[in-house]
C-alpha cells in the first residue's frame, strides 16, 4: 500500500463520521490510478499532508484513527537514530514523495525527503517475493555533491534513510541510484547487482527552512593545529561548524567534538556517528551536531571539547623485514621496538613521543603492502608507557611475504586540559 492510498483509507474510514470531508474523499480517491512508475509532484503531496495534518489537529475521531496508521510512527522509528531528523518529523518538516519501481520481482519505492539548504535526507524501501535477504547500496548523481552515508536495504521492507550532503547547496533535483544484491554476493560491482533504480528526484525549495547564520571569525589552537572558527549554520536537519584551518605537515582536523550551550539552558552536542566531517578546498572544514532549528533559543556559546588530527606524514614509506626484524626507512622520532613472526601471526611495535594533552595515538595507516600485495593490520592496539611515550603494536595474519610496507600515517584524539568555550554574544 502506497501513502496516497493509506490517506485515502484513512479519510474513507472517518467518512461516515464526517460528511464535510465528502469533497476531499472524491478528490482522494480520483489519484488511485497507479501505473509500475509513479510520480506525483512534491507540491501537490505537500497539499495532501497539510490537509491531513489539518484534520488530525481539528478532529478528535481522526486523531484517534491516525494512531491506526503505520506509517507515521514508522517514518519517526527510521529517524530514531538522528536527535534532529527526529524533531523535523515531529514539526512535520516532511516533503512526502511517491516514487515506486519494479524490475525482476524487486520492488523499490521512495517515499519521504526532508531537506534543506545543505542536506537532502532520502527515505526509501525495497521489498521481493523472490528473495528473502537483500542489500541495497544508493547513489547521488549530482553536480556539487559532496559527501553521503546510508545503510543497506532489507527485503521485509523495513524503511531506511539516505544522507546527501552538499557543499554549495542543495539542487533542484539529482537521481538517486539503488544497486540491489543479494546478500553474501561476493562482488559489489554494479555488474553483478539483481537489479539497478535509477529515480529522479525534485525538491520542492519552497517547503525549505531557511538557514540560521551565526558568525564567529576566532582563531584557536586544537592539539597544535590553528584553526579559525568561521560560523555556527544551523539547518532544520543539522548544525554544522564552519572551520577554517592552517595545516601543517598534512595535519588536518578529522573531527570535533563539541556542544552549544542556548539561552534558554538547553545543550546541543557534536555528533558522534555517520556523516561527523566534511571537507572541501573551497568551503573548507564542517563539523556536525544536533540541530537547534525548531526550538526557541538561540545559541550563546560554543565549547570545544576535543578533536581528532590526522594526516599522511609524507611518502617515504618503511619497510619491515620479518625474517631479521629490521625496518629501513623509518622516521628518526619512531624507535622500532620488536618484529615477531609466530605461526599464522605477524606483530610489529613502535615507540614514538607522545604530544600533549593528546591520547590514542596512530602513526600507520591500516593499510599494508608489498610486490602488489596488499592487506591490512587486524589488530591496532596504543600502550601509554608513562614517561611521555606510548607503544603502538600492530598485528596482521597469514601475510603471504617476508617484508610488508608500511604508511606513515598520524592521528590521535586530543582533549584540551581546559575546554575552549567561545562566546557568541
Amino acid at each position: 500500500m502506497n501513502r496516497n492510498e493509506e490517506y485515502t483509507n484513512l479519510i474513507n474510514e472517518l467518512e461516515a463520521n464526517i460528511p464535510s470531508l465528502e469533497s476531499s474523499v472524491v478528490k482522494a480517491k480520483n489519484r488511485r490510478m497507479r501505473k509500475q512508475v509513479i510520480w506525483r509532484s512534491v507540491s501537490t503531496m505537500a497539499a495532501v499532508f497539510a490537509l491531513f495534518v489539518l484534520l488530525v489537529n481539528v478532529s478528535a475521531p481522526i486523531a484517534q484513527a491516525v494512531s491506526k496508521v503505520p506509517f507515521i510512527g514508522e517514518l519517526a522509528e527510521a529517524v530514531k537514530f538522528s536527535k534532529s531528523l527526529s524533531k523535523a518529523v515531529e514539526k512535520e518538516y516532511v516533503q512526502p514523495v511517491e516514487l515506486v519501481e519494479t524490475k525482476d520481482g524487486i520492488t523499490a519505492e521512495i517515499e519521504y525527503l526532508i531537506a534543506d539548504e545543505m542536506q537532502v535526507n532520502v527515505f526509501y524501501r525495497v521489498t521481493s517475493e523472490d528473495y528473502t535477504d537483500l542489500r541495497v547500496y544508493p547513489s547521488a548523481i549530482v553536480e556539487g555533491s559532496y559527501g553521503a552515508s546510508g545503510r543497506g536495504g532489507k527485503s521485509d521492507g523495513e524503511l531506511l534513510c539516505y544522507m546527501i550532503d552538499f557543499s554549495k547547496e542543495t539542487p533542484d533535483s539529482f537521481t538517486l541510484k539503488l544497486n540491489v544484491f543479494e546478500s553474501g554476493s561476493e562482488s559489489l560491482l554494479k555488474e553483478n547487482s539483481l537489479v539497478t533504480f535509477d529515480f529522479d528526484l525534485e525538491i520542492n525549495k519552497e517547503l525549505m527552512g531557511e538557514a540560521k547564520i551565526y558568525n564567529i571569525d576566532q582563531i584557536v589552537d586544537i592539539g597544535g593545529l590553528t584553526v579559525n572558527i568561521k560560523a555556527i549554520e544551523v539547518y532544520p536537519t543539522h548544525t554544522r561548524v564552519r572551520i577554517d584551518s592552517e595545516s601543517g605537515d598534512g595535519i588536518e582536523l578529522s573531527k570535533l567534538d563539541f556542544y552549544i550551550n542556548t539561552d534558554k539552558g538547553m545543550k546541543f552536542e557534536s555528533i558522534s556517528l555517520g556523516m561527523v566531517t566534511t571537507k572541501s578546498s573551497k568551503y573548507g572544514t564542517s563539523c556536525y551536531g544536533d540541530s537547534l532549528y525548531f526550538y526557541d533559543a538561540e545559541p550563546t556559546e560554543l565549547v570545544i571539547t576535543g578533536a581528532v588530527l590526522e594526516g599522511e606524514i609524507d611518502y617515504t614509506r618503511p619497510i619491515v623485514d620479518l625474517t631479521t626484524g629490521e625496518c629501513v626507512y623509518l622516521h628518526d622520532w619512531i624507535e622500532l621496538v620488536s618484529v615477531e613472526r609466530k605461526d599464522n601471526a605477524c606483530t610489529i611495535s613502535f615507540k614514538v613521543k607522545a604530544a600533549e594533552d593528546c591520547s590514542n595515538y596512530q602513526i600507520f595507516s591500516d593499510s599494508v603492502i608489498y610486490k602488489g600485495y596488499s592487506d591490512s593490520f587486524d589488530e591496532r592496539l596504543a600502550t601509554d608507557c608513562g614517561d611521555g611515550y606510548f607503544i603502538e603494536t600492530l598485528t596482521i595474519y597469514d601475510w603471504p611475504h617476508d617484508k610488508l610496507t608500511l604508511t606513515p600515517f598520524y592521528k590521535y584524539t586530543w582533549t584540551p586540559r581546559e575546554e575552549i568555550t567561545i562566546s557568541l554574544q
